[in-house]
């Protein structure tokens, strides 16, 4: 032992009772630290966590300045089974106490689920770090360090399980259940989502071994608030009691459990759940600087797996460049650090291609609201600065918006040109704290300090009405008994114009996005008066690279639609996209992530409900979406033309264009490149364009539907029209395909049974199963001629059993017109048969049907009586009106099952 382990040892005779009494840069730090967590640990029933020793700030600290002035030295401690004077425990076992405490303290603020190690690593110090970690992953000395101090101090943990592989991360995650990036991103969904809980929760929950009993008091709390069946004084009781939450948690747990799953957290039609790509931005203070921290989360959910190559994060000025490799794994910087100006920065997710960065996604980052003039955090996280209550004995960040100060004085922080003030308000800050409008005496925000009675926000003197604000036009707010003169107004912290005509105030104000907007009137006598005023939008949004867009538009393509889409209309009450007859999903007034699919110029309408839709509650986002591909625009130039592409090309060898002309035939041409978007055409096509890569139409783009068709070429023009992605169910290529396919019903029965035969260009057709929901509605109307009749009643005669089955797989895509072609051969044997192989016996009963109004949100008899209708109109004695033809059609767009059953039911006509 030398001099200062001697002088530590002598001098702690009792050993220390607190990690104040500890310099963390000792060499014994960390055998005190052991022997005070230890005896704490103790005092507490076994199996135990970190979590529930109740570490304060200090303590915190303190464990972070170890971290960072552990040298290699200390680090060796890892390894040392060598019992220290005094002490009961090896130096192993203390190292492994005192770093998984720092581990657990560090993660459960600053990890997401499902990593952990980076966020330890970037704490410790250089020369720690290089000792117990390589490749990102510890050491078998601190592993083994762990798994010891673990057994020892009877902590909870993981390593009796059978899978060893996530053990250390597993037990670690164990000391505290979630981390504070957990409670905006994933907690709404572990509480109405039992199946997608992380493995800690689960185990703390039901784990015999594991459970803890504070624990299942915090989550039963946690649900009983989001059900309603706890009110919300005794939630804020209970969860400021529990050892498993932080001081600074308690607004955000319960925010969090009594959120609505709409964007971020919206349910899909196949129940899954959408997330948003950036974790909860966090405050922190870099230096003098605040910065807002988010990380890339979610990509998987809301974009797919992404391809390998180079990818960025942009926001503003701010980019974070990475790539991903072969494997999908992401390598590089997937965080970024924001200011705290705009407060509402647009994020996107770009692709590097050839030339440019193609954007993948965007979404719009809320760091904090501006209309609510005042922000405050806690631990980095956003409270509600108009409700949360303060103490004075924490830390707090404090954000004012343009054209506020802060009194009394205070060390701040201008972010972005005339942008907001930042300031850090230390533990014991002035019970006077106030914010004001520049020149004003009268306060705009106190704190709701725990000493003192909540603060009463000034009244706004006369009336107003809620404001209805078609988006992107500034609404006029209009004010009554307003009986005093008024000298100025501002809105949301900016002045703004106003007139006034007696009593009655208008003002033309620039609404936020928020629910409210913050009025201020000050009269001629220097009379203030504040108040709130509701805001009630109508409208709708996509979100690309430059901001929020403004809907209708008459055609969009898939690309330029964005990922994120946001619908205002407060008559409906249960706001659901729709692509044509087939349900995106639903829509929530803060948005959505979406992503579209197989457009064929269809329209896209928000509308009330999935079913039994109301002219005048539907609201038209695009009248047309089309899906283009690598094409941009194609531009008139003369007799020629140019072709716009909409990024340049990885290569062009293997490349073909081809022009479609007005009777239907293809012409291959040669464009010239103009530079690598830019491509010269001889002469400017009479119908479309196509670009073929090896078989596959990489970019179609048409202008209007062949008219000028000879009877000889109606099946292959039909295929062209399909394989090379025309806008079919727009109104003019839908007329134009149902005529040829009334006047060739061949092409209809070959679009039945899968059109595979005399295709126009050797391209591949595009996926079945995408296209059929097309088929669907173009051939509903359809009716089998007299050749047709008589090719089914031959086929049905000489019918086998392999006859049957590939009848039956046609009838579950396409039960109306292929229950029409069946029937009309008059042979009820075979219909039998085919009936039997569709599963009709199986299916036929009432559960069946009660099975899919649950999973199609309708009542069983809604769907019978859709069967009875469709039943009706394939025999012909019944007519579809226009309502009725649109929830058949989304019915089994919706659901293979309902297929199935109408298949069935129309069949054998029962």
């Amino acid at each position: 032992m030398d001099g200062r382990a001697g002088r530590f040892m002598s001098e702690t005779a009792s050993m220390p009772h607190s990690l104040d009494d500890i310099a963390p840069e000792s060499h014994e730090a960390t055998i005190g630290a052991a022997t005070v967590l230890g005896t704490r640990l103790n005092r507490i029933r076994s199996p135990r966590s970190i979590a529930e020793l109740q570490l304060p700030a200090a303590d915190c600290d303190w464990l972070q300045r170890w971290a960072a002035t552990l040298g290699k030295a200390v680090a060796k401690q890892a390894r040392q089974a060598v019992v220290p004077p005094g002490c009961d425990f090896t130096r192993q076992h203390a190292f492994g106490l005192v770093f998984m405490a720092f581990a657990a303290e560090t993660a459960r603020r600053e990890a997401s689920e499902g990593v952990v190690w980076p966020h330890i690593r970037k704490r410790l110090s250089t020369e720690a770090e290089s000792a117990l970690f390589v490749q990102g992953q510890p050491v078998a000395a601190v592993k083994h360090a762990l798994e010891a101090a673990c057994r020892y101090w009877r902590l909870r943990h993981a390593f009796d399980a059978e899978e060893q592989q996530a053990a250390w991360y597993r037990s670690i995650y164990l000391q505290f259940g979630f981390t504070q990036r957990s409670i905006g991103s994933n907690l709404t969904v572990w509480l109405a989502q039992g199946a997608s809980r992380p493995a800690a929760v689960l185990s703390l929950l039901h784990d015999p071994r594991l459970r803890c009993p504070d624990f299942e008091v915090l989550w039963r709390t946690l649900r009983d608030l989001r059900r309603r069946n706890l009110s919300d004084a005794k939630a804020r009781q209970v969860l400021s009691d529990n050892p498993w939450v932080l001081g600074a948690w308690n607004e955000s747990l319960r925010t969090a459990a009594t959120a609505r799953r709409e964007l971020g957290t919206a349910p899909d039609e196949d129940g899954t759940v959408e997330s948003s790509l950036f974790t909860v931005p966090s405050l922190e203070w870099h230096g003098s600087q605040p910065r807002f921290r988010v990380e890339l989360v979610n990509l998987a959910d809301a974009v797919g797996d992404l391809e390998p190559g180079a990818y960025r994060i942009r926001i503003g000025k701010t980019v974070a460049e990475f790539t991903v490799d072969l494997y999908g794994t992401l390598n590089g910087k997937q965080q970024a650090l924001l200011s705290i100006w705009p407060a509402k920065p647009i994020a996107s997710l770009e692709q590097r291609t050839t030339s440019s960065w193609a954007v993948v996604a965007s979404e719009e980052i809320v760091l904090w609201e501006p209309a609510d003039e005042v922000a405050v955090f806690a631990e980095g996280l956003r409270l509600d600065a108009w409700q949360a209550r303060l103490h004075r004995d924490r830390t707090y960040d404090l954000i004012a918006a343009p054209g506020l100060v802060v009194r009394p004085p205070h060390a701040s922080v201008q972010g972005g040109q005339d942008g907001a003030t930042a300031l850090h308000l230390e533990a014991d800050w002035p019970d006077t704290l106030a914010v004001h409008f520049e020149g004003d005496a009268d306060p705009l925000w106190v704190p709701f300090i725990d000493d003192k009675p909540r603060p009463q926000r000034l009244p706004l003197l006369g009336r107003a009405s809620p404001a209805v604000v078609d988006l992107g036009i500034e609404p006029v707010l209009r004010f009554s008994n307003v009986a005093k003169p008024v000298a100025a107004a501002w809105a949301s912290g900016q002045r703004v114009p106003f007139t006034q005509d007696g009593d009655v105030v208008e003002l033309t104000a620039p609404v936020p996005f928020a629910e409210s907007v913050q009025v201020r009137l000050r009269g001629t006598d220097g009379t203030l008066w504040v108040g709130r005023v509701d805001v009630e939008r109508l409208g709708a949004q996509h979100l690309g690279p430059d901001g929020w867009n403004p809907f209708p538009v008459d055609a969009l393509d898939i690309r330029d639609c964005g990922r994120r889409l946001r619908v205002f209309d407060h008559r409906m009450a249960e706001p659901v996209l729709r692509l044509g007859d087939r349900i995106v999903g639903p829509c929530g007034r803060h948005g959505r992530g979406v992503i579209l699919f197989d457009a064929w110029g269809v329209e896209l309408v928000c509308g009330d409900g999935r079913f039994n839709r109301d002219p005048d509650l539907e609201m038209t986002l695009v009248r047309e979406v089309t899906e283009h591909g690598v094409v941009q625009d194609l531009e008139q130039a003369g007799e020629g033309g140019c072709l716009v592409l909409r990024y340049a090309l990885p290569h062009v060898s293997g490349v073909q264009v081809y022009a479609v002309s007005l009777d239907g035939r293809t012409e291959r041409i040669i464009p010239q490149p103009v530079d690598e978007r830019h491509w010269a055409l001889d002469a400017f096509p009479e119908c479309a364009v196509l670009i073929v890569d090896r078989k596959d139409v990489i970019g179609s783009l048409w202008l209007e539907p062949p008219d000028l068709v000879h009877p000889d070429s109606i099946a292959s023009v039909l295929m062209l029209l399909r394989d090379g992605c025309a806008p079919l169910l727009n109104r003019e290529f839908r007329r134009c395909a149902r005529n040829l396919l009334d006047d060739h019903p061949a092409a209809a029965l070959w679009w039945l049974f899968g059109l595979t035969e005399g295709q126009a260009l050797d391209i591949h057709p595009p996926d079945a199963d995408g296209f059929a929901h097309v088929a669907r509605n173009l051939l509903l109307e359809w009716s089998p001629d007299i050749r047709s009749r008589d090719f089914m009643a031959a086929s049905l005669d000489q019918g086998t059993g392999e006859t049957w089955d590939k009848l039956a797989l046609a009838a579950m895509r396409f039960p109306l017109p292929v229950a029409r072609l069946v029937r009309s051969a008059d042979n009820a044997a075979a219909r039998s048969e085919i009936a039997k192989r569709v599963g009709w016996q199986a299916v036929a009963g009432g559960e069946t049907l009660e099975f899919m109004g649950r999973q199609l949100g309708v009542h069983p008899n809604f769907l019978a009586t859709l069967g009875d209708l469709a039943c009706d109109y394939a025999l012909g004695t019944g007519t579809l009106f226009s309502v009725q033809e649109e929830n058949l059609l989304t019915a089994m767009n919706l659901s293979a099952e309902y297929r199935r059953w109408l298949a069935g039911r129309l069949l054998t006509g029962t």
